[in-house]
């Protein structure tokens, strides 16, 4: 099993390949992200593999809804 994919690691606190997106990615793509799996509360954002910052599904709502 890959690490980066176990949902067990994400309940020890641990990042998977669902709670990241790449910089190229946008708003929506982010909010598809997040609602396709429950268990994510937020996405850490990431280029060329180094973590950047990290966007909630508050963020992501209130982005798209173009709210401050």
């Amino acid at each position: 099993m890959n690490p980066s994919e176990s949902a067990v690691l994400r309940d020890l606190g641990g990042v998977t390949s669902d709670d990241t997106i790449a910089e190229s990615k946008n708003s929506f793509q982010a909010q598809e992200m997040l609602w396709a799996n429950d268990k994510v509360q937020g996405l850490i954002l990431h280029r060329k593999l180094k973590p950047v910052g990290f966007i909630s599904k508050v963020d992501i709502l209130r982005i798209n809804a173009g709210l401050p």
